[in-house]
């Protein structure tokens, strides 16, 4: 599983949520608007989803982070 170093970091229902949201940039259609559309080759297509597949997890442990931080914080 491609979001098992993420197991104990995020919480199942977040890694559930950033795996749907990775679905989004995976997906077959996506790749064909990135390559008929913006004319993308294979190679700049899979940089594109790579830089976007990380920005996805980089933001999902940034909201985690800043919800757990908030939950410690005293109101």
């Amino acid at each position: 599983d491609a979001l098992a170093p993420l197991k104990g970091k995020l919480r199942p229902k977040k890694i559930d949520r950033l795996a749907q949201a990775l679905s989004l940039v995976f997906g077959v259609e996506v790749l064909a608007v990135l390559k008929d559309i913006w004319g993308l080759d294979g190679q700049e297509t899979q940089s594109v989803a790579q830089w976007a597949a990380s920005a996805l997890v980089r933001a999902a442990l940034e909201e985690d982070a800043a919800a757990k931080l908030k939950a410690v914080k005293p109101a």
